[in-house]
């Protein structure tokens, strides 16, 4: 299993049958938010095209933003599920979940603008985007929180985790100061930050899952 701490309800006689279905949930927990982090590579670099002229329209951005989000949050859950304590796995998962909401239906929404199906979105898919507002600060943090407090924890994890939402309320008040654009370098470094710190999470955690999975493997090799 991941080296984030082990539910109380792990037993270390798991069939090999549990130990493949845990592998896979690491498998692609992991890849989620090595998704999520190539996405906001690629938001940063349309931004870097927007701050340089190149672009002019920020609708695509704002798709591929939305996209990584859901990504992530889907990682999250996995993390999220691996918790020591069920209130600790309700309270992230749950907040996670909000933020998986939020983050997919924005993308949906703004994909069919980007696509010309819609050309205008209902109020309500702006009000949506609130559940990933609270998913990107409350879920990634009480995740952090959690991995933190788990025996077997992972420090570079729980600061990774923390990162993303904190590098998003650095935007949050640099929108509500200087405005969205403004300076027009500052969406690249901060999506920048954002794939750096996503795909740090998932190369932590495929890292963190390699002894645990020889170690399966050894077991069961040993019991055939």
């Amino acid at each position: 299993m991941m080296v984030i701490g082990l539910a109380p309800d792990y037993h270390p006689t798991m069939s090999r049958t549990d130990n493949d279905s845990v592998s896979a949930v690491e498998s692609w927990t992991s890849q989620a938010f090595s998704f999520s982090g190539i996405c906001f590579a690629v938001f940063a670099g349309l931004w870097g095209a927007f701050a340089l002229g190149a672009m002019e329209s920020r609708v695509l951005q704002d798709t591929v933003g939305p996209i990584g989000w859901t990504a992530a949050f889907v990682g999250l859950l996995g993390v999220a599920r691996e918790l020591d304590g069920v209130w600790s796995r309700r309270v992230a998962g749950a907040f996670a979940s909000l933020g998986l909401v939020g983050a997919s239906v924005t993308a949906v929404g703004n994909l069919l603008e980007l696509t010309g199906v819609v050309d205008t979105l209902p109020a309500f898919v702006d009000a949506l985007q609130a559940l990933l507002l609270a998913g990107i600060v409350l879920g990634f943090l009480a995740v952090a929180v959690g991995v933190v407090r788990a025996s077997g924890s992972s420090t570079r994890l729980a600061l990774l985790l923390a990162a993303p939402p904190l590098v998003f309320l650095v935007n949050v008040v640099r929108v509500a100061s200087l405005g969205s654009t403004t300076p027009t370098w500052g969406p690249f470094v901060l999506a920048t930050c954002q794939a750096i710190a996503l795909l740090g999470i998932g190369y932590v955690l495929r890292v963190q899952a390699e002894p645990a999975a020889a170690l399966e493997q050894g077991a069961s090799q040993t019991t055939e």
